[in-house]
C-alpha cells in the first residue's frame, strides 16, 4: 500500500474500514431492514430499469476515475 499511498492515507482506509465493519455488525446484531420496498419507493425506484450489468458497468468506472485523479497528485 506504501507504493500508492500515504501513511496518513492507510490510516484513514483502515479506520473507514473499521468503520464499515462496525456498523455491519451492528446491523447484523440489531437486524435492520437495510432497504424495504418502501424505502425503495420512497427514493424514486433510482435503479428501475437498469440491470445488473449497467450497475457494474457504472461502478467499474470508479476505480478508474481515482486512479487517473491520484495520478494527478503525483
Amino acid at each position: 500500500m506504501h507504493r500508492l499511498f500515504t501513511d496518513v492515507e492507510i490510516t484513514e482506509i483502515s479506520m473507514a474500514c473499521a468503520m464499515f465493519n462496525t456498523i455491519n455488525r451492528l446491523n447484523d446484531f440489531f437486524w435492520t431492514e437495510l432497504e424495504t420496498e418502501e424505502y425503495t419507493r420512497r427514493q424514486g425506484n433510482a435503479v428501475k430499469g437498469l440491470s445488473v450489468e449497467d450497475i457494474e458497468r457504472y461502478a467499474a468506472g470508479f476505480a478508474c476515475t481515482g486512479q487517473a485523479e491520484r495520478a494527478q497528485l503525483l
